[in-house]
């Protein structure tokens, strides 16, 4: 697929795209992440395209958590597609990932906060490809309830999200709640641990003692 073409389907798949300065490796603006392993401080220099709530950032460093194993040098500029993480004196985004197989189909994974309460957002992932950059499929992952296991830091689901073309094959890897519901996986899932689908339970490795809900990375692969 033509760099062009890349560039105007990732501009589809994000809500907010600029032009943006590193500042800081391993920093945030936001008091609440923790884990700066993969955030940046970017300042932006231009706003291509964005959601009235965000087209006022001109200027502003924010923070932008990076997609798989990215990298960025300080002073370096770059146009980021990226979407809403986290708002408050400043903001969080996450840039998206994408891959290009052997016969020019592209993908993209990414991770969406779904709802607008507590108690309705859900985690959602979508791996979505085309041929074109204009038509899309849209293959959900999982779908996963926000508030379980209960967050008690940032990034709730860490910047675990990796995608891969080998050949014509999409492989990758995300991170999501464990809880084991096969609702939650509209494609399907094996997990390497003991768990029990029907009561909804994990357990330790004696496959007795019942183990809480928590953060796992899931891997996946996608033939085409």
């Amino acid at each position: 697929m033509p760099a062009s073409s890349e560039a105007d389907a990732l501009a589809q798949q994000a809500r907010f795209v600029f032009k943006g300065t590193v500042q800081k490796l391993r920093a945030s603006t936001l008091p609440d992440i923790k884990d700066k392993s993969g955030t940046v401080i970017v300042r932006v220099d231009e706003i291509i395209q964005a959601p009235e709530e965000l087209s006022h950032f001109t200027g502003h460093d924010i923070t932008v958590q990076l997609s798989g194993r990215k990298k960025v040098k300080v002073g370096e500029q770059n146009v980021f597609h990226t979407n809403g993480w986290l708002f408050g004196d400043s903001i969080a985004v996450v840039s998206l990932r994408q891959a290009v197989n052997s016969v020019g189909k592209i993908g993209f994974l990414y991770q969406q906060l779904r709802g607008t309460t507590a108690a309705t957002q859900r985690w959602v992932r979508h791996l979505r490809r085309s041929s074109d950059g204009i038509s899309w499929d849209d293959l959900v992952l999982t779908d996963t309830a926000a508030s379980t296991p209960v967050r008690t830091f940032f990034p709730y689901i860490g910047d675990y999200n990796h995608l891969l073309a080998v050949g014509k094959d999409f492989y990758g890897i995300f991170s999501a709640s464990n809880f084991p519901d096969q609702a939650n996986f509209p494609n399907g899932v094996k997990y390497q641990r003991n768990a029990n689908f029907s009561t909804h339970e994990l357990f330790n490795i004696d496959g007795v003692t019942e183990v809480p809900v928590s953060i796992d990375p899931f891997y996946f692969k996608v033939m085409e």
